[in-house]
């Protein structure tokens, strides 16, 4: 289940810099966009379980078993990766199947 959403995630998106790890070398995030001005960022920390305050622009995430939830504030953030994103995505139209990655 964790491979296909992360296969939906990524497929027909463009990530245009490397994931990156946060000053405390635990958070990694990983920015992702698509056309109509979506975009998304894939956050976990391999650390343990801690709350994870995103710019305010992410309304909404998507955990590794599909469900949507509001962005209200932190989210919570661990081992298992969610998917921030500033609206619902758009992963039916034009998917090419291919993922895009251009580092600058």
């Amino acid at each position: 289940m964790a491979y296909a959403q992360i296969y939906k995630w990524l497929v027909g998106a463009t990530m245009a810099v490397p994931c990156s790890a946060a000053a405390n070398k635990t958070t990694w995030t990983c920015l992702l966009t698509r056309p109509s001005w979506y975009q998304a960022m894939a956050v976990w920390d391999t650390f343990g379980s801690q709350p994870y305050t995103s710019e305010p622009h992410y309304r909404q995430y998507r955990d590794l078993m599909g469900h949507v939830f509001n962005v209200d504030g932190a989210v919570q953030i661990g081992g298992k990766l969610i998917l921030l994103e500033n609206s619902p995505a758009d992963w039916g139209q034009g998917n090419s199947g291919i993922f895009s990655c251009a580092v600058k």
